[in-house]
């Protein structure tokens, strides 16, 4: 298990520092405006009442 775990580790000091990319993912979070997406989905609630006819 120890050589497994020194593996991983390995793994995660070969990817690049997460202090870069957590200042990319504050612009991921203006990406939350994907959030108006569900407005869209609310366009297809519009569709069942399309079913009431």
């Amino acid at each position: 298990m120890a050589p497994q775990q020194a593996t991983v580790t390995s793994l995660t000091n070969s990817l690049p520092k997460p202090t870069v990319s957590a200042a990319s993912m504050g612009d991921d979070d203006e990406g939350d405006d994907d959030g108006d997406d569900d407005e869209g989905d609310d366009d297809e609630g519009d569709d069942d009442e399309g079913d009431d006819d």
